[in-house]
């Protein structure tokens, strides 16, 4: 019987994959012959069925229940930062149209972490190679989630079992629980004229040309790294599912629409730092003085702050001007935003939204202006 609970890790890469076993404090490292994964595209499923298979097989290793962690060079991600649910929407599509892969063969999720959000795309037919491979012997894959939703660095021990116990962040991650796009009702099927053959022949052999460059390494794919992650459990869920598909194939997902933003990673950010032009920044004005929230957002905007929305405060005698932040706010910003509002209010303070439940980076609530 499988416990319910995944046994150990599959910690899968390019090259190859780790298995960590807590409960028997072993941990069994497997590299993949060359040219198994290029591109990540997977070559040969046989040849990673085989590898896999004879690697267990040798190690004489138990079949077990698993999770599959999919490490940073198997991820494409994008950095969030629009307004609109439109712009969110056609940002994601940019982002999934963009990876060099078939659209059907991509799935994502959209995560939300301390200050900022991030898509993250992979190749479902790699994993579900493994996937097919340790089923083969009887093993149970419960969970496949990318590691960009847990701690970076050398897995202990105990993180090992911190990642094993928490269901609820493996729920989230999964991208097993992503439904498959599905044909349109109804749609006929399409037949392709004879007149179509000669030069669709001369494409595909042009294909099969750049297909065989690609896999002799000629041409390589640059990837977007991904930022790394500060702690466990930063993060949350928005949405996911499979890449959209394109008009000629005339499929849809039941998961398409995205619900959050997304932008090109800075390879020089770090993940718990926002940049001035993703900071999200609402003025509240809580002084009575009418157009005081304008001349406060003229100001921010001087500084290179450029999302910027004002509106008036719950009540107009606040005394205090209050910052409430988000977590992962970049401190050198915290201090700037407050020492550009110190010059007109006479008590200025910042306090973290622990909560976060505040739908801007930033909320200023202006209080009692300077004598």
């Amino acid at each position: 019987m499988f416990k319910s609970r995944p046994e150990a890790i599959i910690y899968l890469s390019r090259n190859g994959l780790q298995m960590l076993l807590p409960e028997d404090e072993q941990t069994y490292q497997l590299p993949f012959t060359p040219k198994t994964i290029v591109n990540l595209e997977v070559v040969s499923s046989q040849s990673i069925t085989q590898q896999i298979q004879d690697f267990i097989n040798e190690k004489q290793i138990k079949p077990q229940s698993v999770m599959i962690m999919l490490s940073n060079d198997m991820l494409f991600s994008r950095k969030i930062a629009a307004r609109t649910s439109e712009a969110r929407g056609n940002l994601v599509q940019e982002f999934l149209s963009n990876i060099p892969l078939d659209p059907k063969l991509v799935v994502h999720k959209v995560f939300t972490f301390r200050g900022y959000r991030l898509a993250v795309a992979t190749n479902q037919d790699v994993f579900m190679s493994v996937k097919s491979a340790l089923e083969g012997l009887k093993w149970k894959v419960l969970y496949v989630v990318p590691d960009v939703i847990y701690i970076r660095g050398s897995l202990s021990p105990q993180k090992i079992m911190d990642v094993l116990d928490d269901k609820e962040l493996l729920q989230l991650g999964n991208f097993l629980n992503l439904k498959t796009p599905k044909k349109i009702p109804g749609e006929p099927e399409k037949k392709i004229s004879l007149k179509y053959l000669i030069p669709g022949g001369i494409l595909a052999l042009g294909f099969l040309v750049f297909a065989f460059l690609v896999l002799f390494g000629v041409i390589d794919f640059n990837k977007t790294d991904i930022p790394a992650v500060p702690d466990f459990k930063q993060i949350d869920l928005v949405e996911g599912g499979s890449a959209p598909a394109t008009e000629e194939t005339s499929e849809t997902s039941e998961t398409e629409e995205v619900t959050e933003e997304v932008a090109t990673v800075d390879e020089e950010s770090t993940a718990v730092d926002l940049i001035k032009e993703d900071l999200t920044i609402q003025i509240l004005n809580g002084t009575g003085v009418s157009g005081l929230a304008g001349v406060i957002q003229t100001d921010l905007e001087n500084f290179k702050y450029s999302n910027i929305e004002v509106d008036n405060a719950d009540k107009q005698d606040y005394e205090e001007t209050v910052v409430f932040y988000m977590e992962g706010i970049n401190s050198s910003i915290l201090g700037e935003i407050k020492s550009i509002l110190e010059k007109k209010f006479s008590s200025v303070r910042s306090e973290l939204d622990a909560s976060g439940t505040q739908d801007f980076d930033v909320v200023v609530r202006t209080g009692q202006l300077k004598e």
